[in-house]
């Protein structure tokens, strides 16, 4: 099948689920501007957004750190597992390319159970 059919296939799903949200997603009671959320602020009294106290709170650090080491280790593993078990382990990746899924497997698992 090739390339080709998987981005066919993700493509056509993804315009399926676009057109299912489209259909049953929304509500049509009320429109952005007429709306009201209980207990909002209406728009005549729009506030603005307190910016520098967001940035400069400890949870957001937190977040921003979690984000950066979380996505610095998933690259890593993504680019240098095939190589480390191609030149220290000395696996053929052609042969091999059941095991250099594992990862990506097992931390899909994990995030799953944690989730729970």
């Amino acid at each position: 099948f090739g390339w080709q059919a998987l981005f066919y296939s993700f493509g056509s799903l993804g315009l399926f689920w676009a057109a299912v949200w489209l259909a049953f997603g929304k509500d049509r009671s009320c429109t952005f501007d007429a709306c009201e959320v209980p207990g909002s602020v209406s728009r005549s009294e729009d506030l603005p957004i307190p910016w520098q106290q967001i940035i400069t709170t400890p949870q957001v650090w937190g977040i921003i750190a979690a984000h950066f080491a979380h996505d610095w280790g998933g690259y890593a593993l993504l680019t240098w597992t095939p190589k480390y078990l191609n030149q220290v382990l000395g696996y053929d990746l052609q042969g091999s390319s059941q095991i250099t899924i594992l990862p990506g497997v097992f931390a899909v698992g994990v995030a799953a159970l944690g989730s729970t």
